[in-house]
């Protein structure tokens, strides 16, 4: 197993936020905190369901995990990493990271950040790791995490990036997406030069999934490219959600 396993959701953990027979269920070691107050420990101790590498699983301790391999590769909070390495050369302001009862910072989710710097993320992605002329992601790292590398829930999956393919005009344009819990939304789309962040507090609501519609339907007829007509008329775009949770998530073969 490796960081990228964990990147891409694929470690082969028994770990499955949908699945509440899941022993690394996201809720369930929450509901159980005071048992395992240590979230990188007991990720640790959890029973594998496939080798690694062979499907993608939504599952919150995944990335978590990554988080504690910073701690370890850095020696240091993670958080003071974050702050040193990305908050201040990125100028992000306040933020809100949970904890686990251990005293660990959670990296599966649950971020609380103001809107700009929230969409600050999505334009780090789309200029390939740089901010302000200074590296903060390697070109490769930022390529890879838009990159379609797996099958995830009728969308595909890079790291911690989801993909997919919008309706433009009368072409597909190839999209990149963080989509947060309550209709937190990053949407970038390398093609247009264009990001947009959206964000919404329905926490586990169904209609969080219709957010990210958004952008398909409503922005995307408004964008203008080098030619366009400014005063061409927009109308919504015809658009399925194609988000669900019956894929098996196999490896995509990248070429």
């Amino acid at each position: 197993m490796t960081l990228e396993h964990l990147l891409t959701q694929s470690s082969g953990y028994f770990c499955d936020d949908s699945n509440d027979a899941a022993p690394g269920n996201e809720d369930k070691i929450w509901d159980n905190a005071e048992q395992n107050p240590d979230f990188w420990k007991f990720t640790l101790s959890l029973p594998m369901a496939t080798p690694p590498g062979e499907n993608s699983v939504y599952c919150s301790m995944q990335p978590n995990l990554a988080l504690g391999m910073v701690q370890h590769a850095t020696k240091e909070f993670p958080l003071d990493a974050f702050d040193r390495l990305v908050a201040k050369p990125m100028r992000i302001g306040n933020y809100v990271w949970a904890l686990d009862a251990a005293g660990n910072p959670f990296g599966g989710g649950g971020l609380g950040i103001g809107a700009r710097d929230f969409l600050k993320f999505g334009q780090l992605m789309l200029n390939g790791g740089a901010w302000n002329g200074r590296q903060i992601l390697s070109p490769e790292y930022a390529r890879n995490s838009i990159t379609p590398l797996y099958n995830l829930r009728r969308i595909t999956y890079g790291y911690l990036w989801w993909t997919e393919d919008m309706p433009y005009k009368a072409r597909k344009v190839r999209a990149f997406m963080a989509l947060g819990n309550g209709g937190n939304n990053i949407v970038g789309i390398p093609e247009l030069d264009l990001v947009v962040a959206i964000q919404g507090a329905n926490y586990a609501s169904r209609t969080t999934g219709k957010i990210r519609e958004i952008v398909p339907r409503n922005i995307l007829p408004a964008v203008r490219e080098q030619g366009d007509d400014k005063n061409a008329p927009v109308s919504e775009q015809e658009y399925t959600n194609p988000y669900g949770r019956s894929d098996d998530g196999s490896r995509i073969q990248v070429k």
